[in-house]
């Protein structure tokens, strides 16, 4: 038959797929942490960096591995067809394709999945401050579904980034991997194609981030704390390990978009999905420590808190349904008390952070191995260091936690 338009864009679109698979992954970095002049005052506007004196544990860990192994960037079988007509939709057809291959033989398809018969307190602990977390009420709940698991993922704010450079990982690390650009290197980092052009949406209409430096830029962050760091243990005749963090500072969030891609939540589980397929693995091996609520107060800035409240609560519920595919349990780490709720110079309210939190938890009910880590109380008792961050002592409570689980 002819050859017709749609058959050259079919064809365009097969190559430029083809060619995104073959690149390489990338260059591969040890694990350092750029501290750069920041004020630790400044409002979340644009976040502070963490102190490299409390990176203490990973750092050390790290300072004799090798680099890793070049990979491919795009494990999955991503085609055009996989582009969605409905603008608003978080694709689950595509997603279900992009995941197809990490459902384990023991599984049901988790797209047919229902509420478990379980209230919001069946899945949530309270975290206390203890030198021996396996004696924790926290460790009891979460240890029977997460121990030993071999693939953790950490997702959030400078928060959660403070959080991970605290834990103490059991295991020797064997290889690591950072971004050489911090704020504006992620795509790169992970290996996957850009989005050209980068798609600028009304994203106040849409209560979405980024807000300030990301929004400006594009395929940057707003906060510049975090970034991504990756490490491994892949010691000959043992089981393999894998340790990730990655930047999402707001429930929905269009700083990282890819041609498959249009959120940065979607990146986000393309990307971890490509790590657990190079490693071998399945959601079933995979644990996701998560956060996030600071930053979407931002974003309430001229509207009531019910609105605010009914926004976020649909982009947390988008956001888990997301990654409920790649995580064989979803922890979420409670968003903490700010020093100042009253300042006018600070858009968050301790009010309405508790309400965010309540919010999760009832989400949480509806998805397996989902669980709530509530730290409010010990939070409410640390020192903060500005209006949300606090001293080590509040993060490495939480990392030992964490550690002793891996």
């Amino acid at each position: 038959r002819r050859f017709s338009r749609r058959d050259a864009v079919f064809l365009a679109a097969l190559v430029y797929c083809v060619v995104a698979v073959t690149q390489p992954f990338g260059s591969t970095f040890n694990i350092a942490f750029i501290d750069d002049d920041a004020d630790a005052s400044v409002s979340l506007s644009d976040d502070a960096d963490i102190p490299a004196s409390q990176n203490r544990h990973l750092m050390e860990a790290t300072e004799q591995t090798t680099e890793a192994d070049d990979r491919p960037t795009t494990v999955w079988d991503v085609s055009s067809k996989l582009r969605p007509k409905k603008k608003d939709d978080l694709r689950e057809i595509q997603v279900r394709s992009l995941l197809s291959n990490l459902t384990s033989s023991q599984r049901l398809n988790r797209f047919d999945r229902s509420p478990r018969k379980l209230s919001n307190e069946d899945l949530s602990c309270v975290h206390t401050a203890m030198e021996n977390q396996t004696q924790s009420e926290c460790y009891e709940l979460l240890s029977p579904f997460l121990k030993s698991k071999r693939a953790w993922f950490f997702v959030g704010d400078s928060q959660m980034g403070k959080l991970f450079h605290e834990i103490r990982y059991p295991y020797e690390v064997t290889a690591s991997k950072a971004p050489k650009n911090e704020r504006c290197g992620f795509i790169t980092y992970a290996g996957l194609p850009e989005a050209k052009p980068w798609q600028r949406k009304k994203i106040p209409s849409y209560f979405q981030g980024p807000t300030s430096y990301g929004r400006e830029n594009p395929g940057c962050f707003d906060v510049r704390s975090v970034g991504a760091r990756y490490v491994e243990s892949a010691i000959p005749g043992e089981m393999s390990h894998v340790l990730e963090i990655m930047t999402i500072d707001h429930a929905s969030d269009i700083a990282q978009q890819t041609p498959y891609t249009e959120t940065t939540q979607e990146t986000a589980t393309l990307h971890f999905g490509n790590q657990l397929q190079f490693n071998g693995m399945t959601y079933d091996d995979s644990v996701c420590v998560m956060n996030t609520g600071l930053h979407d107060q931002k974003l309430c800035i001229g509207k009531t808190h019910d609105h605010c409240l009914s926004i976020y609560t649909k982009n947390i519920k988008r956001y888990l349904n997301l990654f409920h595919n790649i995580c064989g349990a979803m922890v979420w780490i409670s968003t903490t008390p700010v020093r100042n709720p009253g300042n006018p110079l600070y858009p968050q309210s301790n009010a309405m952070t508790a309400k965010m939190n309540l919010a999760v938890k009832d989400i949480l009910v509806q998805h397996e191995h989902g669980y709530y880590v509530d730290t409010w109380d010990v939070a409410k008792k640390s020192t903060h260091i500005d209006n949300v961050h606090f001293t080590s002592e509040y993060y490495s409570g939480i990392a030992d936690l964490l550690a002793s689980l891996m």
